[in-house]
Formats: C-alpha cells, structure tokens, sequence
C-alpha cells in the first residue's frame, strides 16, 4: 500500500476543509476499528459520494450497548475493554465490513464513536430495507452470550437507523439524527432498532430538557414520597409500607415514575435519586414509628435499580444511611426485582450478602414472571417473595384463572417451605383478597387495601373491615 491509512486521512482532511489538516489517529486503539476522527471524515466522503450518485444509497446504524455500564461497574474496566473487543468483532463481521476499507473507498465500515458506541456505515444499498435486515442480523449476533475472564455476560444493543434519501450535507446532523432513533429503540424496550423520522427530533429535546429539569430537582429537593400500606392477611394490620417516589413539578403537576425513572436509569441519575429516596424514607419512617408506637409498620421497603445493585458500594451507603436517620437495620427493606437478580447472578448474591449482613430484610419483586425457578432463588437470603400483580390481575377475568390461582398457590406453599413470605401485589377488589385468604398468603397490597398516600396519612388510614378475622 502506497500510503498508510493516516495520510490519507491527512489528505481528505484538506480537500474536504481546504485548510491544514489536524492530528487524528485513524484507528481505535482498542478495536482497531476507524477513530471517531475518521468516522466523521469517512461520512463526510459518503455523502458527497451520495450527492454526486444519485442511485448510490447509503445507510448509517448507531449502536449503543445496553447495560455496559453495569460490566464495567461490577469486574472492572479491564473486563470492559475484552467484553468492547468481543462486541467490536461481532459488529465487523455482522456488518461485513473489514480493516482493509479505507475512509476513501466504497464499502461497509465500523467505527468506535466512543465508549460503547460503534457506528456502522452501509454503502451502495440498492434498496433502504436491507438496512433493516443488518440491523436485524446486528441485534441478533451481538445478543449471543460472551464469556470474560471466565464469567458469562449477556448484553444487547439499542440501534438507530438514518438513510441517505433524508438529503444530509454534513456528518454532523446525520449522526444526531442516528443518535436521536437510537433513543426511540432503548426507550421502546431496548434489544432493538428504530428509524429516524422527523418526530424524534422533539422527543429526544424533551428527553434532554426532562432530564435536565430532573436533575436539578434531586439536587434541590423538589421530589416527594408517598407510601402504599402492606396488609397482614390474618389480623388486618398495617405491618409495613413501600416508599414509591412522585415528581410534582411546578408547571407539568405531578409526573408519574414511569415518566421520568427511564431517563434517570439511562442518564445514570438513578444513583443518587435512589440514594435520596433510601434516606428519606428511612427518617420518615423513624418519625412515623415515633408518632405511632407499638401500632406502627414493621418496615419500610425501598426499591433498589439494577444499576444500584451493581455498585459494591451500596451496602456501605445503606449503612451509612441507617446512621444516619437512626433507624434499626430490620426496619428496612431493599426491594429488587426478579429479573435484575438473575441477570448478574454473582453479583447481586455478593451484594445480597453484604447488605443482608447489616440486618436489613431483602424482598423480591416481581416474583412469577419466568425470569428464574423457585431453586435459583433460593441461593439468595430473601425474606419476602412479591406476588406479581399479573396474577390477580388476570385471576378473576381470564380464562386461565384457574390454572393462575392453582401457581400462586403452590408458590405460596413453595415459599413458606422455605421460611419465606409472601406478599401479593394488585390487590383491587373484595374478592381478590378473599381469595388470597383462602389462599393463605401471607401479606397483600392493592387499591383496595390503600392507596399510596403521604406519610403523615398513615397513623389513621384504615383497612377495610374484610380484612379481619379468616374469610
């Protein structure tokens, strides 16, 4: 080869600005896949190749790994990078792009655009759907487990796609805009892709200014918990509430979580809104316990995120939670969902350990949905199972009715085998809870039961008479 892949860069830098050409590696250093630099000059080619050849489309897919973040936070940045060479493999051969295609000549290429982006550019598609397809095969290839440093990692890939018939000028706004879908595909569920349409421009602004405003609200306080009662089956007694977090803003009203904990999960903002929600709820507790005495809930039970509980310092931010507020550790409660346990299942059991070391009791969430069986759970020291609400849901109005109170019964009985108990979420009419009773579930919450409401409410919120005495 004539020249390396660096002069070249040097000398499209000059035609393309008409100015001195800067100092940029072409390569990655890591991947070995084309440098950020070279990306942008790589696209820059393409387009002007585009507008000058009408018939040679091109399509460009941004990929954003999903749930890196937690590798790196729970093995370290070491096992990042083999995992990032792992993936960068898998993204070249997917993409049938090799290191002999140069920013100067057609064909497919990828590129690191940083962290756990990769941008890969297609060339010379015929039609605007094979681009669909090696996005298809993309999520596909990079789905499949990898193994690092002798441990099992599964991960997936949020992808936006932009094509060339949007008329772009400058790499710049085709990479926002790749950028901008590939947000629409991880806020739709993630492991999967999304065009670009004119549409997303706005929301991904609202996002920006969403989390923005969200941000400065942790800061300032701004944030409010309610808390939704949990109901002994038997006497009718409040033995403890769940902390659920609201957002009353002062020109939207009150904005729901499920509005605002997907961008504080994505933006990492989770972290310290857990951590003020954690500590908040235990000085409310301790207060509450103050103004009821004896009458008072058992605990308080907090959520915890998947990205909390790969932080190894949680259990030592707990503990310095609980000094601070002066609550006793077995008032709290950590509260993880099913499937977080089984995605990082070392992990989350060494953090289960530290945190069930303290004292504070551990409850499952979610429990039932098929993420894991009753035996893989029980390698974890849970106190509580939380009976998905699916299934009280579905009890009374499903054909499967049946068969769906014949599972929650036997997970009810597989649970107190084990010195385990139960609480069952949804809990919404009369009915339901009767047939939790006759059940023998432990412990309920629902509509019916309470609502969740303001601290302060707690000392005289009444359950309704149909909880006392057996059914």
């Amino acid at each position: 080869m004539a020249q390396s892949d660096t002069q070249i860069l040097r000398a499209l830098d000059v035609e393309l600005t008409g100015g001195q050409p800067e100092e940029a590696p072409a390569r990655d250093r890591l991947t070995g896949m084309l440098s950020r630099e070279a990306l942008l000059l790589r696209l820059e080619r393409t387009i002007a190749r585009a507008a000058a050849q009408p018939r040679s489309g091109f399509a460009v897919l941004f990929l954003d790994l999903d749930g890196f973040k937690l590798v790196n936070h729970a093995y370290g940045h070491e096992a990042g990078d083999l995992l990032l060479l792992q993936v960068g493999e898998r993204v070249r051969v997917a993409s049938r792009a090799t290191d002999a295609v140069l920013p100067a000549t057609p064909g497919n290429a990828v590129a690191r655009f940083g962290g756990d982006e990769f941008v890969v550019v297609l060339e010379q598609l015929l039609r605007p759907e094979e681009a669909l397809t090696a996005a298809e095969r993309l999520l596909t290839a990079l789905s499949c487990e990898y193994w690092v440093q002798g441990t099992r990692v599964t991960i997936s890939a949020s992808i936006g796609i932009v094509h060339s018939d949007g008329g772009y000028r400058n790499a710049s706004d085709l990479l926002r805009d790749a950028d901008a879908a590939m947000y629409a595909a991880k806020s739709a569920g993630r492991g999967r892709y999304a065009l670009f349409d004119s549409t997303l421009t706005q929301r991904v602004r609202l996002r920006v200014d969403t989390e923005r405003e969200l941000r400065a609200a942790i800061d300032a306080g701004q944030l409010a918990l309610v808390y939704q009662p949990i109901v002994n089956l038997q006497s009718g007694a409040v033995v403890g509430i769940e902390a659920l977090v609201r957002w009353p803003h002062p020109a939207k009203g009150v904005i729901q979580p499920g509005e605002f904990l997907p961008i504080a999960v994505e933006s990492g903002l989770i972290g310290p809104l857990g951590e003020w929600v954690t500590l908040k709820a235990c000085r409310d507790f301790v207060r509450l316990r103050r103004q009821m005495g004896a009458a008072a809930p058992e605990f308080v039970s907090v959520n915890v995120s998947r990205r909390q509980l790969g932080d190894p310092a949680l259990p030592l931010k707990l503990a310095a939670m609980l000094r601070d507020s002066q609550l006793e550790p077995e008032h709290l409660h950590i509260e993880i969902t099913e499937s977080e346990l089984v995605t990082d299942f070392a992990v989350a059991r060494q953090t289960l350990d530290a945190i069930k070391a303290l004292g504070v009791g551990l409850s499952v969430d979610d429990f039932g949905t098929g993420y894991s069986s009753l035996a893989s759970l029980h390698e974890f020291p849970i106190d509580i199972f939380k009976l998905d609400r699916s299934f009280m849901a579905s009890s009374m109005r499903s054909a499967q009715g049946p068969a769906l109170v014949a599972v929650a019964h036997a997970m009810i009985l597989l649970a107190r085998n084990i010195n385990v108990r139960v609480i069952a979420e949804g809990v919404e009419t009369a009915e339901q809870l009767a047939l939790l009773q006759s059940l023998q579930c432990d412990m309920a919450q629902g509509y019916f039961l309470g609502r969740p409401m303001p601290i302060e409410a707690l000392a005289t919120h009444r359950v309704p008479m149909q909880v006392h005495g057996e059914a």
